[in-house]
């Protein structure tokens, strides 16, 4: 009977035993925090710090973690692990490894001293990817590695949301911008201008899509780059009225000037003008866009210029040459040979004007008191128009 009860009493007290746990553990949970944000036009670093819900405590026991942290790789590249100034700053051994490209792995171990203290026990440094503000998560994928001995048991897994902004900056600027505000032209002439779209320091952009608008009695008949070099001038639609081109390049296009050579002309006698319209560029680093406008006057004296012009006539007399023209209202004539020396000026012309030079190939000019100029070549004993 003796042996009996003894054998119950130890069957007892190794039950209880057995239904005790070997060590208290703790359960603690694995959190991640982003640290600030990446900007697309800016800094594109971001940092994810990992740690736990409750400080760490030398009884704790842990002398060993490794996390498993999962990423997008479309959105996020992988720089570096970071221990500074985390609980495993001073461990005795620490790195990461990639488990696949989705997939790091940061670890840290001591080899007699246990973990302690309040703050992150590592974190992770990424680069955002992409050229869009968006966003993206970085979370624990497996259940984290730690010693045998530590008390603390892993919970709940945490994850960290990324977020990629375009900082505000208006230094990051698109302009456009002609030569001159006003612009004289007679009718039916034809004229070229530059048109320059200019790209300020930290702006950055791939493709560019403008548009150019003729109002009144201005026709538009052809835009091409200036020069030749790796940027891409592409003609979506072409008319009198409007053009619609897409400036691309291969490569980011920083600080620069894209030169375009527009081409047009005056069809009537109405002011008119010449209107730049950028369009605000998707997911490109620009701060503010300036347009511009040409304003194209006519020049309504251009018919009667062509009028007096058309009544000046060189005779040549035998021995010199003769203008006659309705005088009164020229008011400067001007003879150059064919190398550029003057032969002859007068500022002011009265009647009828005798010039006792023989020409071969002599330029002249005569200016009229509105203004206009009437040109031409006085060549032997004829005149070319």
């Amino acid at each position: 009977m003796h042996a009996v009860w003894l054998q119950a009493i130890v069957l007892v007290g190794v039950g209880a035993i057995l239904q005790l746990p070997l060590s208290a553990q703790r359960s603690v949970a694995v959190q991640l925090a982003t640290l600030g944000v990446a900007d697309v036009c800016g800094d594109r670093r971001v940092v994810v710090t990992i740690g736990l819900d409750s400080p760490l405590q030398t009884s704790d026991s842990l002398l060993l973690f490794e996390f498993a942290v999962g990423y997008d790789p479309t959105k996020l590249q992988f720089i570096a692990p970071l221990f500074s100034g985390t609980l495993a700053e001073n461990t005795d051994y620490n790195g990461s490894g990639a488990i696949d490209s989705a997939t790091i792995r940061v670890w840290a171990f001591n080899v007699t001293q246990p973990l302690r203290g309040t703050g992150p026990l590592c974190a992770v440094l990424f680069r955002y990817r992409g050229d869009c503000p968006d966003t993206t998560t970085v979370r624990i994928v497996y259940q984290p590695e730690k010693n045998q001995e530590a008390k603390i048991v892993f919970g709940s897994l945490g994850s960290a949301l990324v977020e990629a902004v375009e900082q505000v900056n208006s230094d990051r600027s698109l302009t456009a911008q002609f030569p001159d505000t006003v612009l004289r032209m007679r009718a039916m002439e034809r004229r070229s201008v530059q048109l320059k779209l200019a790209l300020a320091a930290g702006t950055r952009l791939r493709q560019l899509r403008w548009r150019l608008r003729a109002s009144g009695s201005l026709s538009i008949e052809n835009v091409r780059l200036s020069s030749q070099d790796s940027v891409q001038l592409v003609i979506d639609t072409l008319s009198p009225n409007l053009v619609v081109a897409t400036v691309s390049s291969p490569s980011p296009l920083a600080a620069r000037d894209v030169v375009v050579e527009c081409s047009f002309r005056l069809v009537g006698e109405d002011t008119s003008q010449l209107r730049t319209e950028i369009v605000v560029p998707a997911c490109a680093c620009i701060g503010a866009i300036h347009d511009d406008t040409l304003i194209v006057v006519a020049d309504r004296s251009s018919a009667v210029h062509e009028s007096i012009a058309s009544t000046v006539r060189w005779i040549w007399t035998g021995s010199a040459w003769e203008l006659r023209a309705p005088f009164g209202q020229h008011s400067e004539l001007i003879v150059w040979d064919a190398l550029g020396r003057q032969l002859y000026a007068r500022d002011s012309i009265e009647q009828a004007v005798i010039v006792p030079v023989r020409c071969d190939w002599c330029a002249v000019l005569v200016r009229l008191q509105n203004g206009a100029v009437y040109r031409t070549i006085l060549s032997n004993e004829s005149e070319v128009r």
